[in-house]
C-alpha cells in the first residue's frame, strides 16, 4: 500500500512464527468456507485493517505471485497487490504480527540493510505500477 510516494512497511512482530523481526508488507492468509468473487481483495482489506488499522481505495492492481517453503515444509502461495491508502492512521493494531510501522520511499526501502532482497525486489516493482498509475498509464 502507498501513500503519496511512500510504502507501509512493516517489521514482524518477534512473536511471529515465520520471519520475525523482518521488514515485510502486511500479509495473511484467505479465511472462507463459501464460493465468492474477490476473495482475495476482501482478504487484502481486511488483513490491512486487522493488523494496521488502514481502509485502502477500491483500485487494487495485481502485482504478482509467488510461492515458498516454511521451515515445517508448508507451502505458502504470496500474492501480491498495489493498492492506494484511503483513511486511518497506521499503526501495530495485531501485535502479535506487527511489530513496528514504516512509510518509506522505494529508494528507503532499496537502501535499507534489514530489507531482504525479495521484499526490494517486489517494492521496485510495485513502484513501478505506482508511477505509470501517477501518470495515467
Amino acid at each position: 500500500m502507498y501513500r503519496g510516494n511512500k510504502w507501509l512497511i512493516i517489521k514482524r512482530s518477534e512473536k511471529e512464527e515465520h520471519g520475525p523481526g523482518l521488514m515485510s508488507l502486511v500479509g495473511g492468509k484467505v479465511e472462507t468456507n463459501i464460493a465468492e468473487d474477490g476473495v482475495l481483495e476482501r482478504t487484502l482489506r481486511r488483513e490491512i485493517m486487522e493488523e494496521v488499522g488502514i481502509e485502502v481505495s477500491d483500485m487494487i492492481h495485481y502485482l504478482e505471485s509467488k510461492s515458498f517453503l516454511l521451515a515445517d515444509g508448508q507451502v505458502v502461495v504470496d500474492v501480491v497487490f498495489v493498492c492506494k491508502y484511503k483513511s486511518g492512521e497506521a499503526q501495530p493494531v495485531a501485535t502479535d504480527e506487527v511489530g513496528e510501522i514504516y512509510w518509506m520511499t522505494c529508494e528507503e526501502v532499496l537502501e535499507n540493510g534489514k530489507a531482504l532482497i525479495w521484499l526490494k525486489d517486489t517494492i521496485k516493482k510495485a513502484e513501478d505500477v505506482r508511477l505509470r498509475l501517477e501518470r495515467g498509464v
